[in-house]
């Protein structure tokens, strides 16, 4: 009986560590997300529109159209990178503990 109260306590520990590790990984994330993400966003849409301004000497209406949805792709593809470590966040969360 002593020998499966050692196991049992030796799982709960592990388990213990497990949970906590994974409350410590959802957290990193989470910071992840506000250091990486908030500074990409403000960047690219600093960058997009000082591009997007040079272009209202060219008066080439296509040049304008295709700056415009490069930029606009430029910003998405930012604000899905954004979401990405928030996605993380959620599993590591959500995980069995």
């Amino acid at each position: 009986m002593e020998e499966i109260l050692k196991k049992l306590n030796a799982y709960r520990n592990t388990y213990q560590i497990a949970s906590r590790a994974h409350h410590l990984t959802a957290a990193a994330y989470q910071r992840y997300n506000n250091w990486l993400g908030i500074p990409v966003m403000a960047l690219s849409a600093i960058i997009n529109t000082a591009i997007f301004a040079t272009l209202k000497d060219n008066s080439d209406s296509i040049y304008k159209i295709a700056t415009g949805l490069i930029l606009v792709l430029a910003t998405t593809l930012s604000a899905l990178y954004f979401l990405g470590f928030n996605e993380k966040n959620a599993k590591t969360i959500k995980s069995p503990q």
